[in-house]
């Protein structure tokens, strides 16, 4: 990833309505998610209406194709392998919940198998599609009154169902995908994504030893670096962004929801006409110890 050179200061606004996405890494163990909880109290304290998205805790995903393949003595077929996948953010989002009840807060969990499951997918397994229409209409019917009743509403990101009810998984940036689908059809204020990182960097870290991190980007740049070895948000997540709502990625060391991070702002851009250039052309590769495997 190269350097970058971007670096605009923004005001703080006041938001009423926001879709806040946790990352495994965030979850990792109860002190995470017990520090989680208390960020999302404090911004419900304010009158904020919240849907909270949760990953599952940790590396759980990571555990549970190893354990699956391993006990199979072969790879579980992909219907199979998403029906037990999805138990990782199924348990996310009770414990999230219950955390946040334990704090006062009126909470519930929103699993796949409730008739109120919002995010509705084809039957590509391991990397289905949402069905948006369907997706939205579910949304306003049944998760939106919730959230006007003061109800925070935790829901297992990654995770999707059919149309004939059978568990599907969204693949790589699938609880991403979550957070935006619930946000458009919501017509949230932003969405956060809390990770492992501050922000998005100036730099790779792996290769600049000092990099600073980005008040915003806009999406044309963003989508230019999401797959090149970064780790807050995968390029497929990004199409389904609205471009009249902005995304923040913050850290989850903060505990604060109002913390500094990086704004996306803007929409996809387009597809990218290629034509072949009619002369020859030279390519140049430069390796290194130090260069990036991206």
């Amino acid at each position: 990833m190269g350097l970058l050179r971007l670096n605009v200061t923004t005001s703080k606004k006041k938001f009423d309505r926001l879709v806040v996405k946790f990352g495994g890494t965030s979850l990792a163990d109860g002190l995470g998610i017990s520090r989680a909880a208390d960020s999302v109290v404090k911004k419900t304290e304010k009158g904020v209406q919240m849907a909270i998205v949760v990953s599952a805790m940790g590396r759980t995903t990571d555990l549970l194709i190893n354990a699956a393949n391993q006990a199979s003595g072969s790879a579980v077929p992909a219907d199979e392998m998403d029906d037990i996948l999805a138990m990782g953010e199924r348990t996310s989002a009770r414990i999230f919940a219950a955390a946040l009840r334990a704090r006062g807060q009126d909470s519930r969990y929103i699993d796949p198998c409730d008739s109120e499951w919002p995010i509705i997918t084809d039957e590509t397994f391991s990397n289905a599609k949402p069905i948006l229409p369907i997706c939205d209409e579910t949304v306003r019917r049944h998760v939106q009154p919730l959230l006007e009743k003061g109800v925070v509403l935790v829901v297992p990101g990654f995770i999707g169902k059919t149309e004939s009810g059978r568990i599907s998984t969204m693949g790589r940036g699938g609880s991403d995908i979550t957070a935006l689908i619930l946000a458009q059809a919501l017509s949230a204020d932003q969405v956060i994504l809390v990770t492992d990182v501050e922000g998005i960097m100036t730099a790779d870290p792996k290769i600049i030893k000092t990099p600073e991190r980005l008040n915003e980007i806009s999406m044309d740049t963003l989508a230019g670096i999401a797959d090149s070895g970064t780790e807050f948000i995968h390029k497929k997540a990004l199409r389904y962004k609205s471009p009249d709502m902005d995304i923040k990625v913050i850290s989850n060391s903060s505990a604060d929801l109002d913390s500094d991070g990086t704004t996306i702002h803007g929409s996809f851009p387009g597809n990218i006409i290629v034509e072949p250039y009619p002369e020859p052309a030279m390519s140049v590769t430069i390796v290194g110890k130090e260069t990036s495997e991206s």
